[in-house]
């Protein structure tokens, strides 16, 4: 019987060990990942200073050479996110040279392919590449089933100043799930108060009756 307890015991004793082992591996790891966020963050917003600097003429051009592909990446996201805040001579310094390194045509390929996320952040950053080029990819975009793409996409040609005219956009509002988008009618309502005489042909044009 003595020696059924001891075996009872031991087997406690074990399992409790197992599970202190495993708790503090946990608590280790959650550890980690808080360090390494932290360190994530903390580059970031090393990363954002200099593009900042560099885009207000103080600074010297951001060496992608000198980053690993994860830290380039995140160079790139910091740099879209200040870009799209800025305005006048800071954004063009930065724009030019996310231009030069090619990101406006890696964008361009990421809005046409990839997992929706990639490409509805990669049609939301066009917005920074106003060109002939930019605005042909964004129409073929506005093209896509998925409608939280072509919504994002119309938005983005509508801050370019290359919305579709009014016919079109009353077409887009007949698509599934489009009289649900707020985004649309607000679209048409710039387009319409921009483009008067357009709105009232629309409005007495054979296709709208």
């Amino acid at each position: 019987m003595s020696e059924f307890l001891t075996v009872i015991w031991l087997s406690a004793l074990g399992l409790s060990v197992l599970a202190m082992g495993a708790l503090a591996a946990l608590v280790a790891a959650r550890l980690q990942r808080a360090h390494l966020e932290k360190l994530h963050l903390a580059l970031r917003a090393r990363m954002s200073q200099e593009l900042v600097r560099y885009a207000m003429g103080g600074g010297d051009r951001p060496k992608l050479a000198r980053f690993r592909p994860s830290e380039r990446r995140m160079l790139v996201e910091a740099g879209l996110d200040a870009a799209l805040l800025m305005q006048g001579p800071a954004q063009e310094r930065l724009v030019a040279y996310f231009r030069d390194i090619g990101l406006d045509k890696r964008l361009r390929r990421q809005a046409r392919r990839g997992h929706l996320r990639a490409r509805l952040a990669a049609v939301e950053a066009l917005r920074l590449f106003a060109d002939p080029e930019t605005i042909a990819v964004l129409r073929r975009v506005l093209r896509s089933r998925e409608m939280r793409i072509w919504v994002t996409a119309l938005r983005t040609l509508t801050d370019l100043g290359a919305a579709p005219d009014i016919l079109d956009l009353l077409r887009l509002i007949e698509r599934p799930g489009a009289g649900k988008s707020h985004v649309v009618y607000e679209v048409i309502a710039e387009r319409a108060r921009a483009n008067l005489s357009e709105a009232l042909s629309a409005l007495f044009s054979p296709q709208t009756g």
